[in-house]
């Protein structure tokens, strides 16, 4: 590859960080035509366009004030990220249509997620997933009940979980003030980001997503300054040492594990994801491609992100060298079809 190229405009490069793996795969089984799972941006869609394609061409338009983002972020004079800048990043998703989803659920764009939208009790558990009513029971969701309190620790070592707080959530009218929340916290009173049991794996409570997501501004602040210093600023004795890779994928996997908004929270978190890397001069990772971000321990998501992000350069690398030397057409029939997208 060019010295001076723009891994960023490699296109196959770009899908697997927002198309999802199974309709990936999916296309190459049925050979469907590239034009088709990734229809461009301002053409017409036709008729048998897979739904991807508009999660496609909104990212496209979410990510266009990253580069912006990026140097903000190693900037000494930029204004601190806070839970507005979140809510106008998540916005930006919705240009096309303000009802883009894979669920078919309200995106409701730029707005938190929160106890009148989502009609549960401050008592009733929000089930992220049920292996009564998945057929998917594999063992990879049963085995995520150790993982999820294993990421619960961590969070609560490093001091990022938030503190139950009844009288916030009375005086910010987010529960009925005849509810008595005690079912959304651990025994020493943190509100939990997710929890699980033999049946369910269940997400914290709207109602504590603003908690939640001003914890991971803070961090956000705090260690992006450790990191543009060099790491010889103060450095709390309760932080975790994160490398700058590993902080992009640790605030990327926390925010989704926290699930802000309605819909589009994968594409929200790979988008700081992307601009912490970008910030710091790291390759994207490949996060199409790692679809248990949500149930993995955080260090198996670090050693998740390295191994994919290596492979998949090593896949780009792969791909120009063929098409360099001209010899697409002996390549095998995937090789064919993720050069093509290039």
């Amino acid at each position: 590859m060019k010295p001076y190229g723009n891994i960023e405009n490699i296109t196959f490069y770009r899908a697997l960080r927002f198309i999802d793996a199974y309709s990936f795969e999916e296309g190459i089984r049925n050979n469907t035509p590239i034009n088709i799972l990734y229809q461009p941006r301002g053409k017409k869609l036709p008729p048998d366009a897979p739904k991807t394609t508009l999660v496609w061409d909104s990212w496209e338009l979410g990510v266009q004030n990253m580069p912006f983002m990026s140097q903000a972020i190693t900037s000494n004079y930029y204004e601190k990220v806070d839970l507005n800048l979140l809510k106008l990043i998540h916005s930006g998703f919705y240009q096309i249509d303000d009802t883009i989803d894979l669920v078919e659920n309200s995106a409701n764009p730029g707005n938190l997620r929160d106890v009148l939208a989502s009609k549960l009790p401050i008592n009733t558990e929000a089930i992220w997933w049920s292996k009564e009513k998945s057929s998917n029971s594999s063992s990879r969701y049963i085995d995520a009940i150790e993982n999820i309190s294993s990421n619960l620790e961590f969070l609560k070592k490093a001091q990022l979980l938030p503190k139950q707080d009844f009288n916030y959530l009375q005086e910010n009218n987010l529960i009925d003030p005849d509810s008595q929340p005690t079912a959304r916290g651990t025994s020493d009173g943190y509100v939990w980001v997710m929890k699980s049991d033999s049946k369910n794996i269940y997400l914290t409570h709207s109602a504590y997503v603003g908690q939640h997501m001003q914890k991971w501004v803070e961090f956000f602040n705090a260690y992006t300054a450790i990191i543009n210093s060099n790491y010889s600023m103060g450095f709390p004795a309760h932080y975790p040492l994160l490398t700058p890779l590993e902080f992009a994928s640790f605030m990327q996997k926390w925010m989704v594990e926290v699930h802000p908004f309605s819909d589009g929270n994968g594409r929200n978190s790979r988008y700081w994801h992307d601009a912490i890397a970008s910030a710091y001069q790291l390759p994207y990772a490949p996060a199409g491609w790692i679809q248990n971000d949500m149930i993995m321990t955080y260090s198996g998501y670090f050693k998740e992100v390295y191994q994919f992000t290596r492979k998949y350069l090593n896949k780009l690398e792969n791909c120009v060298d063929l098409h360099k030397d001209k010899n697409l057409s002996k390549a095998t029939k995937r090789d064919q079809y993720e050069c093509a997208l290039m």
